[in-house]
């Protein structure tokens, strides 16, 4: 790569590139065909190390050498020129998690679904989202939680709690747990396609729904945090 300090920072440059030799007898080339590397700030200079032997190059009756110390080298390069990303990963308290308690009103009346404000849940640009008659393969059968992250420049390594709380008696409460990196996604990748079957969500002795409110229960605690 010539001249790299001219490029900008975080440079990085993809490139497809083969290498030949004139062949001044027979009028074709010998080539070392393409192969694609990354060039970078660490790494400016690519090659191929057996290209041709010495003996085979300096041997006048292959026709690479004419007056006697010249020959013709030539290139072909096909590059694709981006700019690396970084990632600072910053490693935080897990002794520490985020708690919140949800209380969802008018349950029964949910038809597309429960999305929190992420503005007003346990921790900023996380969210909520919660469908009675469940997502995807779950549809019809049970209810369906999930936890989004709404922040498109970072990612982050979270271990999560959620309990679905009986408003009756604490041994009913439900709580499952997770842990994962969470990205900016608009799908409903982290949670449960079914956290509830139907039939004890709407058991009455359980006390999952009263006075068609549920009450659920968020713990959270941030491992890490990458920016992107």
């Amino acid at each position: 790569m010539a001249d790299p300090h001219t490029l900008p920072a975080n440079w990085e440059v993809s490139a497809s590139f083969s290498i030949c030799v004139f062949n001044h007898i027979f009028g074709n080339y010998h080539y070392a065909l393409g192969r694609t590397h990354r060039f970078h700030a660490m790494k400016t200079e690519w090659g191929f190390s057996n290209f041709i032997s010495k003996k085979d190059l300096t041997n006048p009756s292959n026709g690479f050498l004419i007056d006697g110390d010249s020959c013709v080298f030539g290139a072909e390069v096909l590059a694709n020129e981006n700019e690396a990303v970084n990632e600072y990963v910053c490693l935080t308290n897990v002794n520490v998690p985020y708690k919140q308690e949800i209380k969802i009103s008018n349950f029964s009346s949910l038809k597309g679904g429960w999305f929190s404000d992420n503005t007003k849940t346990f921790v900023k640009c996380r969210s909520i989202s919660v469908f009675l008659n469940g997502d995807g393969e779950a549809t019809g059968r049970s209810l369906s939680i999930f936890l989004n992250h709404d922040a498109s420049n970072e990612r982050v390594k979270a271990t999560y709690y959620l309990c679905l709380k009986s408003q009756v008696s604490d041994e009913h409460n439900v709580r499952k747990h997770g842990s994962c990196w969470f990205t900016h996604s608009g799908s409903n990748s982290w949670g449960w396609l079914s956290f509830m079957d139907h039939a004890s969500l709407n058991d009455p002795t359980k006390g999952y729904i009263v006075n068609d409110c549920v009450h659920l229960e968020i713990e959270l605690s941030v491992e890490a945090v990458a920016t992107i």
